[in-house]
């Protein structure tokens, strides 16, 4: 398998199931959009699903690695929240297509999204993360709370800007003020809910 042809085929996919959804894609687009015939597109990935499953995995990775790179460092938990926050806004910012087919993917079957993002935990980088969140509850400082659900408490909120900036668009330059002050203030409230949640009862009383 050429790995050109692939990531050509890959990227061509990406901005038709960005634009079109799983259910309005065609694999002959794909194959036009990638510059190949679609006998071709079949030799690589035999269905659309199959295809549409390994751009979506390849995006859930990379949210994946943002979160266990944000974990790994040794810092506060605070900051980790922080720093996790500002990644995913950063990421989804940049890559609006890839954040619309996570989106798209969820809407279209939320089992994709489940039996994907948990691959975190095959990685022997979970277990750092495991250990840093023990650390956090044995301290007293947050609930008992699994890494799973943290990671899917926060991904949703950073969605939020994607989705705003979709359909207004036309209204909200990306560069302006406006939207800048927007994702600021979506930053500042992924990390105020997520404290509210994972943060222990006697934590809050003395914050």
């Amino acid at each position: 398998m050429s790995e050109s042809t692939k990531k050509r085929i890959l990227n061509a996919a990406l901005n038709i199931f960005a634009e079109h959804g799983f259910s309005g894609a065609r694999m002959q687009q794909i194959a036009d959009e990638a510059d190949i015939n679609k006998a071709m597109l079949h030799y690589y990935f035999h269905s659309k699903t199959l295809l549409f499953e390994e751009i979506f995995k390849m995006c859930l990775g990379k949210i994946n690695r943002l979160y266990l790179n944000c974990f790994r460092k040794k810092t506060p938990f605070e900051k980790k929240i922080e720093d996790l926050a500002e990644a995913y806004l950063r990421y989804l910012q940049n890559n609006p297509k890839e954040a619309q087919l996570i989106i798209n993917g969820i809407a279209k079957n939320p089992g994709y999204f489940r039996k994907h993002i948990v691959t975190v935990f095959e990685d022997e980088k979970f277990f750092e993360l495991k250990s840093s969140i023990n650390s956090e509850f044995a301290g007293g400082n947050i609930k008992d709370i699994s890494p799973y659900h943290l990671l899917i408490l926060m991904l949703p909120m950073a969605m939020y800007p994607v989705i705003t900036s979709s359909f207004l668009g036309d209204i909200l330059d990306k560069n302006s003020p406006c939207f800048t002050q927007l994702i600021q203030a979506q930053k500042n409230h992924m990390i105020n809910v997520t404290h509210l949640v994972v943060s222990s009862e006697s934590v809050l009383q003395h914050g």
